[in-house]
């Protein structure tokens, strides 16, 4: 069927993960987690079908805390009365309990004993995620070590990215001991990277490494796959790689999260930006920044193609299951509405399309809104756009910053420049000390004695300056002044200062003084 509307869902962003020993959740930073009347209003709105947490660190976290399934229990209780189908989330971006962890080799089946707890408690419940974005989560825990367990190992990275598809594997299983009609909602983060020339096989590498989750899942990784040479390098038995074969667990739906800054681009100057986006792959060091902000990368390929890949590669039902834009209403509405159109796109191409139980055609490729912004339910979304000039408020973007002073940079410490004033008349007042302190030396009296620089010849001047004259210096003295402030404004604008264009910032731009302003680069980092 072609003529079903693509529907609209929609997701509470729950992610709970541990940093250090302290766990985060983005529930209570929020304040979802006390407020009930957050349900009815997603009711109103007309989403159906709502990604929802029943988190294993949250409800179960095991001795000496014991299990608490009130709130969940309250909450899709009141979910079921609304009408609204829930997708169950039991790990999102966390490494379980304390007494677990992604390196523990009990993580996959302790999780998969919790999965089969929620499911006898909520038997009506058929769409599971147990656990979001596992290769996002393996990147940010033990590739970038900003995560629980913080490993900066391939090793570690391999070794929690196949702990963590395990998991999903067996929580499934468990699930569908208790309810074989459970449906497997997989998502994951489904960008792309460019590249210069010189980074071209490492961006070739992460390509490919994006679909690692769901190879896994569909049980596709083997010694002829691509990854195996590096999946077997990083420590894994082959054992462990071909258990995902011997045991598939293909995704009910395909669920692909895609943002403004998902598509990457590998620069190899690293230098050109900022500390935070330089790294390297051990042989070539480069910078990893968001290719929407590389004038040479263009804006990405965009989704719909990466629909049409996915499509391509698993021939599985299709989802965007996270869509958000950090930006303001009318943005996140462009947004929404260019995904929307990709996903009927792909649709219109022939991705499959999933349906309920009464065998009516719901959507060729379901849309969740992390954050709806708004009342929408099927095609008349495009009713709902308003006319807009095209133009950025900068209010929207940036907060009104007031002007500051310059700071200029001698050595490793920066000094503003209006010390120039007092420092300045200091000195003047010295010199002028010294001058008269000098006046009085005996051999200084007889010097200006003998030179007092007046020429005996020179006529007496009793007109002054002529007036064209005054006008000129007058003249000179201004747009001097403008030409200083433009130097000021020079130094303070431009990072470095450099003797010829290709000149780089380890060459020569640490040899000059530098300033500092105000001036505030690029866009916002929520996007």
């Amino acid at each position: 069927m072609r003529d079903g509307s693509i529907e609209i869902w929609g997701g509470i962003e729950c992610t709970v993960n541990r940093v250090g020993n302290r766990f985060h959740s983005q529930l209570e930073l929020s304040g979802h987690d006390r407020r009930d009347g957050d349900l009815d209003a997603i009711a109103a709105l007309g989403i159906r079908t709502l990604r929802y947490p029943v988190l294993w660190e949250l409800t179960d976290p095991g001795a000496p805390t014991t299990a608490n399934w009130e709130w969940p229990e309250r909450r899709l209780r009141r979910l079921r009365q609304l009408g609204i189908t829930p997708i169950v989330g039991l790990v999102h971006h966390g490494s379980g309990p304390p007494h677990t962890g992604l390196l523990e080799e009990t993580f996959a089946r302790r999780l998969a004993r919790y999965a089969e707890k929620v499911a006898r408690r909520f038997p009506w419940v058929e769409l599971y995620t147990p656990v979001n974005e596992p290769l996002t989560t393996a990147r940010f825990s033990a590739l970038y070590g900003l995560w629980y367990p913080h490993a900066r190992l391939d090793r570690a990275f391999v070794q929690v990215i196949l702990n963590q598809c395990r998991a999903v594997a067996l929580a499934m299983q468990a699930i569908r001991r208790v309810n074989p009609r459970a449906r497997l909602v997989q998502t994951e983060d489904l960008g792309k990277v460019h590249s210069t020339p010189t980074l071209r096989r490492q961006a070739e590498f992460e390509n490919e490494r994006r679909w690692l989750t769901w190879d896994l899942l569909c049980g596709r990784v083997d010694q002829k796959q691509s990854l195996w040479a590096y999946l077997a390098g990083a420590g894994a038995r082959e054992d462990e790689i071909l258990w995902f074969k011997d045991n598939p667990c293909p995704p009910d739906l395909v669920g692909i999260n895609y943002y403004v800054t998902s598509e990457r681009y590998l620069h190899d100057r690293p230098e050109l930006f900022q500390p935070h986006c330089r790294g390297g792959n051990g042989r070539l060091e480069y910078a990893d920044v968001e290719a929407v902000r590389v004038p040479d990368a263009g804006t990405g390929v965009g989704v719909g193609t990466l629909l049409a890949e996915a499509w391509q590669r698993y021939q599985l039902p299709l989802a965007l299951t996270e869509v958000h834009l950090g930006c303001s209403r009318e943005e996140q509405m462009r947004w929404l509405f260019e995904l929307w159109q990709a996903a009927r796109c792909a649709r219109d191409r022939g991705a499959d399309f999933i349906s309920d139980e009464h065998g009516k055609s719901r959507s060729a490729a379901p849309v969740n809104v992390v954050k709806p912004s708004g009342a929408f339910t099927h095609d008349p979304i495009e009713a709902n756009l308003s006319p807009a000039g095209d133009r950025v408020l900068l209010n929207d973007w940036l907060p009104p910053q007031v002007g500051v002073v310059p700071k200029i940079r001698i050595g490793r410490h920066w000094f503003n420049v209006l010390w120039a004033l007092p420092i300045g008349f200091v000195l003047a007042v010295i010199g002028v000390a010294m001058a008269q302190a000098l006046r009085e030396l005996p051999a200084v009296q007889d010097f200006l004695m003998r030179y007092p620089g007046v020429p005996p010849s020179a006529p007496a001047v009793t007109t002054g300056f002529p007036a064209w004259l005054r006008v000129q210096h007058f003249l000179n003295l201004l747009f001097m002044a403008f030409i200083i402030r433009s130097v000021i404004q020079v130094l303070a604008d431009h990072p470095r200062l450099y003797w010829k264009r290709d000149c780089t910032d380890r060459q020569c731009g640490r040899r000059y003084p530098r300033l500092a302003s105000s001036i505030a680069y690029g866009l916002p980092s929520s996007l």
